[in-house]
């Protein structure tokens, strides 16, 4: 036998022994020590008594014959106590760990034998926490889901047996195990490695090994810098199938969609600013920033302030900028560099917003009890300043029992950002993606009528399934904005049940969100390296659009007031509608 054979054989070994607690084995193998010993000084004690001559190898013989209910008739029934005991126990003993045995054994048989049947189910590449976040979402979403892993804690493997994933045991990179997961009928693959390079390298194996029905791989990655690449479109190498995302930026998105930055709207011409307070320097804090920076843009012309609250406030931001070197030249970046627990930090902090404005505040420090005092520490705010915070705790037990203990005199919400992040919605994108790709078409239906014929064309004029990741990327933030359009007009998005029939939107309505729309465009091509120049060049990344709202060409304000009036029939491809929110926009506030 070769080493690849007794690889695949202890992998084999392994997958068949996980299905039993440890605990269980553990304590029937005691059972049986205990038998043997006290059986084996049980028959030393009687052969003494009676005079009986023996060898050592004779009462461990008739020991293990206890197991089997077989006892010497000469011996007769007069029998030491302990040794009655253990005759009686030892049976019993065998017959539990036999059928406890066959029953789980059985239950392993049976629930691999329903891969031979499984299409359409999720492949999900590693087991950890986000693996269990995620397959509990999708089993309660009835997703058939499927995890491979090699080595993983009993722990999330008792967590996915729970919710009734089926587990494969074996190498995310081998093609014998991905074929034995049914890689080619998943619907969907998701590799959540536990590093960068483990992740990358599973995803690159599904997409080599699924052949012509290519189902997309949405590989996590941890790495900032890496989402920037891409987030530039220079994934070089990677096939078009393989989505690739951060998992701070995808909690980030989540959270803001739960908590966000305008709060209950900024309308036209309010004099309202948002301000965004992040206390702690963490990746997820970074990727808050980021996505701040790029959707933080309201109707009044106003755009996001981002304050960063914490004693290495500078020397992080420096390093955000290193990253995402044209922050600052889309939003206002401070930084302050304080200790958040400090009830006087955040009193100077909030003091130095001067106008009335709509503050957000994100704390997320690693250690959270430093967390939770950070939120303590916040004093009752400034007139003229609504403040609602988010505290982010991943020790679930102190989000039970202590948290609620924070409630102070502004609104606090306290979350698991990865509970959060990691739901189907979230990692699939499916509503999500629904609404950028009908964006898409939209403005292709808009250049073609605006484009004379024989125009070349346009890397971002090509079909969703062909269109370079950059853009997909934008159009996602476009959909990703039509909350805050929405809420500028006092309107919520909801299910289409639950919609307005038919909002219309006002001409002075379309233009100031036409308006709010340019800006966010700027900040996306800012943010993506593109330059303000004579004519359009998309390889030198060089546009004449990069200016205000009011210097447009007309047809190019046509382009966004389009955009605007095609927020009703977006949402609908995703079966969502605009609705007359429970909160009125805000009355402008005054200090």
């Amino acid at each position: 036998m070769g080493i690849r054979e007794v690889q695949s054989a202890m992998r084999t070994f392994r997958g068949a022994a996980r299905v039993t607690h440890p605990a269980q084995w553990l304590a029937a193998l005691i059972a049986a020590v205990l038998v043997l010993v006290f059986g084996y000084l049980g028959f030393v004690r009687l052969f003494e008594a009676r005079g009986i001559a023996w060898d050592p190898i004779e009462p461990l013989f008739l020991s293990v014959s206890l197991f089997f209910a077989k006892f010497p008739s000469e011996l007769g029934h007069d029998l030491p106590l302990d040794l009655q005991v253990v005759r009686f126990a030892a049976p019993w003993v065998l017959a539990y760990s036999i059928i406890w045995a066959f029953i789980r054994t059985s239950l392993w048989k049976l629930a691999h034998f329903r891969l031979l049947l499984i299409k359409g189910h999720v492949l999900i590449l590693g087991l950890n926490e986000r693996t269990v976040a995620l397959a509990r979402d999708l089993r309660a979403r009835g997703r058939q889901v499927v995890v491979v892993d090699e080595t993983a804690s009993e722990e999330h493997l008792a967590s996915c047996r729970e919710c009734g994933t089926l587990l494969v045991a074996g190498l995310v990179t081998s093609p014998r195990v991905l074929r034995f997961a049914k890689l080619s009928r998943a619907a969907e693959v998701v590799s959540l490695g536990d590093s960068d390079t483990a992740t990358l390298e599973a995803a690159l194996a599904a997409d080599a090994l699924s052949g012509s029905r290519r189902p997309i791989i949405h590989a996590a990655l941890g790495s900032l810098s890496l989402l920037a690449r891409v987030a530039a479109g220079r994934e070089g190498e990677l096939s078009p199938r393989i989505r690739l995302f951060c998992d701070d930026m995808l909690a980030a998105r989540a959270i803001l969609d739960l908590h966000p930055l305008d709060h209950d709207g900024v309308p036209p011409h309010s004099p309202l600013r948002a301000h965004l307070i992040l206390a702690g320097t963490s990746n997820l804090s970074a990727c808050l920033a980021s996505l701040a920076a790029r959707i933080g843009h309201f109707a009044n012309g106003t755009s996001i302030t981002v304050t960063l609250l914490s004693t290495r406030a500078t020397e992080a931001l420096d390093a955000w900028r290193r990253i995402e070197p044209r922050l600052s030249q889309v939003a206002e970046f401070r930084a302050a560099d304080a200790d958040p627990s400090t009830p006087t930090s955040w009193q100077s902090v909030l003091d130095s917003i001067s106008e009335p404005a709509m503050v957000s505040v994100f704390i997320d420090e690693a250690d959270e009890s430093l967390a939770l005092a950070s939120a303590l520490a916040i004093q009752s705010p400034p007139q003229g300043l609504r403040v609602r915070a988010t505290l982010m705790l991943r020790d679930r037990p102190m989000l039970a029992s202590r948290a609620p203990r924070a409630a102070g005199a502004f609104p606090l919400a306290v979350i698991d950002p990865l509970h959060l992040a990691f739901t189907e919605p979230n990692v699939m994108l499916g509503g999500l993606d629904t609404i950028a790709r009908a964006a898409h078409e939209h403005y292709l239906d808009a250049v073609r009528a605006a484009s004379p014929a024989g125009t070349p064309p346009q890397p971002s004029h090509r079909p969703w399934e062909d269109l370079p990741w950059e853009f997909k990327v934008a159009n996602r933030l476009q959909a990703a904005h039509i909350g805050v359009k929405a809420r500028a007009l006092g309107l919520r998005i909801a299910p289409v049940k639950d919609a307005t029939p038919g909002p219309a939107f006002s001409d002075t309505e379309v233009e100031a969100l036409a308006a709010c729309e340019h800006r966010r465009w700027i900040a996306d091509k800012v943010l993506a390296g593109w330059t303000l120049g004579p004519a359009k060049d998309a390889a030198a990344r060089v546009t004449p659009y990069l200016c205000e709202y009011d210097r447009l060409p007309e047809e190019v304000k046509e382009l966004d007031r389009r955009t605007v009036r095609s927020i009703p029939d977006l949402l609908a491809k995703a079966g969502l509608g605009l609705a007359r929110s429970v909160t009125p926009p805000p009355a402008p506030a005054t200090r």
